[in-house]
């Protein structure tokens, strides 16, 4: 059964995973497409024209979730749509 993420709003958030290196971003990436969780964008790290991008040297882990209204980051494998709805919730109380 599929879990649906009513709550979440994927239009605004971003994923950035190295899926070569990290089991996370990997896991993350199978997540998303399991929960049907179409985000805004997304960087793959492994790939030629995203590797040396500031996205993808920057971050102290994979996968890195990113409101892209507010310009939040947040590191660490989400796995049910409470995670992703928790990250809302943070982003909304850091507004930049």
């Amino acid at each position: 059964m599929t879990e649906r993420c009513t709550a979440f709003e994927p239009g605004r958030w971003a994923v950035i995973a190295h899926p070569e290196i990290c089991e996370h971003s990997r896991r993350q990436l199978e997540v998303l497409k399991e929960m049907e969780v179409e985000l805004k964008g997304g960087i793959l790290c492994h790939l030629d024209e995203y590797k040396d991008s500031k996205a993808c040297i920057e971050p102290s882990a994979f996968p890195v979730l990113c409101d892209t209204f507010n310009s939040n980051c947040y590191t660490g494998l989400r796995h049910t749509c409470e995670d992703l709805q928790y990250l809302v919730e943070m982003s909304a109380s850091s507004k930049k």
